[in-house]
């Protein structure tokens, strides 16, 4: 269901990443302090249990995932979001791979940044993008993609998800799903798994 918020800037995440830096707040956190951790925990199983597990990760924000996969023998083979402070902020949390990370738009394509590995992860950025379904179409035929999605409202969420149904409708047609997970029981977030057609 798509709401009637706009897309927002980088500078609006700068703000938020920035006062969670200063105040040692969520995006700040070690992953296993946050919200998101069971979440993040699901998706490191789904891919550990693939042949050479790697990841590249789209909108890795302040790098809390990656790390969490790091530390469970998953290669990361990098890292991009469009917010500078989130890259400096990955860059701190995992300096031996701050190389991996960039500032990059998802809007702007082609995606010559993209880096080869076994899955492709998008955790809570696909309902802040307008263009969501041109994410996802940019992203090579076969690829393997894990993302989640939101089933309640923010002021930055562009669309949301009520329904498992709701997300097979919206991305069906790119992404041959062959999981989708509700994380919690309020506030659902939708973890799901698939490979791009």
């Amino acid at each position: 269901m798509e709401t009637k918020r706009k897309e927002y800037p980088a500078e609006w995440y700068d703000k938020i990443y920035h006062q969670d830096k200063v105040k040692k707040d969520r995006y700040f956190l070690p992953p296993e302090k946050s919200n998101y951790f069971m979440l993040w925990s699901q998706a490191v199983e789904w891919i550990r249990n693939i042949d050479n597990p790697s990841l590249f990760d789209l909108g890795c924000g302040t790098g809390q995932f990656m790390d969490l996969a790091y530390r469970n023998g998953i290669i990361v083979t990098g890292g991009i979001d469009f917010s500078p402070e989130a890259v400096r902020m990955c860059q701190d949390r995992m300096p031996t791979h701050a190389k991996l990370f960039s500032c990059q738009d998802l809007n702007v394509r082609p995606y010559n940044w993209l880096c080869p590995a076994s899955v492709i992860t998008l955790f809570e950025v696909l309902e802040h993008i307008k263009d969501d379904l041109g994410v996802l179409d940019a992203l090579p035929s076969g690829q393997r993609v894990i993302f989640s999605v939101p089933s309640y409202e923010c002021e930055n969420h562009v669309r949301i998800f009520k329904t498992e149904t709701d997300v097979q409708d919206r991305y069906g047609e790119l992404i041959n799903l062959v999981e989708i997970v509700p994380s919690r029981k309020k506030h659902i977030i939708w973890l799901c798994r698939g490979t791009k057609k």
